[in-house]
């Protein structure tokens, strides 16, 4: 039995009031970005801030600096592009360190943030065993970890994300939105 949506008068197939309600707030959220880029918010800066440091090369040494910029995002109540990109590229570059990149990604010589996105590369290492060694020290769990990895890959590929107001709980939910929309307006981020 064939069943019409006798709602439906453009002969279009009925799509869901959800669906088109995320996604027009999602324009709504991006509309915002994109104007707040143009009319940046002034950064705040505060004392002992660790989003200028310097990251360490190797692993210990590393996760030293990941638990001290744990530890003033918490103690300090820290928050800002400034530093939770700090934070996600200290993640990143110590995640790097334990992954083996493969035969592609040694040919290609990528940035750090494709290899931890390589499917191959990510099978071929002990990532399992960055997590257990990351999870004794903060308490995150590895999703929360690849997100604040996530959000410093955005915020390194397109500078200008970084002049936008933070808000965790909107840029928590359209994240996979976001990184689709702006390739597509890559010259206003860059």
């Amino acid at each position: 039995m064939l069943c019409i949506d006798w709602r439906n008068t453009t002969g279009e197939p009925a799509s869901s009031p959800q669906k088109k309600s995320v996604e027009n707030e999602f324009l709504e959220y991006y509309n915002n970005l994109k104007a707040s880029v143009a009319n940046p918010a002034p950064q705040p800066t505060s004392p002992n801030d660790t989003s200028e440091m310097p990251l360490a090369d190797n692993r210990q040494d590393l996760l030293k600096q990941v638990m001290q910029i744990d530890s003033n995002i918490q103690n300090y109540k820290r928050a800002g592009w400034s530093h939770y990109e700090h934070f996600g590229i200290a993640l990143a570059k110590l995640k790097r360190m334990y992954f083996t990149p493969c035969f592609h990604c040694k040919s290609k010589n990528p940035e750090m943030f494709e290899i931890l996105s390589c499917l191959k590369c990510t099978k071929a290492s002990n990532g399992n065993t960055f997590f257990k060694d990351l999870e004794q020290k903060i308490d995150y769990t590895p999703g929360y970890i690849n997100y604040l990895i996530r959000i410093a890959a955005l915020s390194a590929k397109y500078p200008k994300l970084k002049l936008t107001p933070w808000n965790f709980s909107f840029l928590s939910k359209y994240i996979t939105y976001l990184a689709d929309q702006m390739e597509k307006d890559k010259h206003l981020w860059v």
